[in-house]
């Protein structure tokens, strides 16, 4: 679903460069929801998304939290 609302191949958010490529909002939007909507822990959220280290898929949950607090939506 993330990447279909940002026009994307679900192959590219989980690309191991996506964060430079696309900077931001869908892999970082899809990491937050897997944290919240599944069980799953931050290093197997992490493997899923290109092998990505733990703290990436938390510092992804974190600013996309702040994000949260400070926009209207």
């Amino acid at each position: 679903m993330v990447a279909e609302q940002f026009g994307l191949r679900l192959v590219e958010i989980k690309a191991k460069d996506n964060f430079a490529r696309y900077r931001l909002p869908a892999p970082r939007s899809a990491m937050y929801l897997a944290k919240q909507m599944t069980e799953a822990s931050r290093p197997e959220i992490g493997r899923q998304f290109g092998g990505k280290h733990h703290t990436t898929v938390l510092h992804s949950v974190e600013k996309i939290e702040e994000v949260r607090k400070t926009t209207k939506i």
